[in-house]
């Protein structure tokens, strides 16, 4: 189980990696002192990673917003607001 999970992590941490650079919309759930927790439109709440804006102190749950992807891990990824 353990060399499962490790190999499942290596895969889902290239995957997000790949998304590094990238634009898309995020749904706000939470906001908080360090940013703002959100989703993107192909992540199920509280089952797949995390959207953390981390300039997203001004936002409000239920907000959409575009963001540049700037980070990943193995399970979530890490963005700032798109200024216009």
């Amino acid at each position: 189980w353990e060399r499962l999970m490790a190999h499942q992590q290596a895969i889902s941490e290239k995957r997000l990696a790949a998304k590094v650079g990238r634009q898309m919309d995020v749904l706000v759930d939470e906001v908080d002192e360090d940013g703002a927790i959100a989703r993107s439109y192909a992540d199920a709440p509280e089952i797949d990673g995390n959207v953390f804006v981390t300039d997203g102190q001004n936002l409000k749950p239920g907000d959409m917003v575009p963001v540049t992807i700037v980070e990943a891990s193995e399970y979530d990824l890490f963005a700032v607001q798109n200024i216009a």
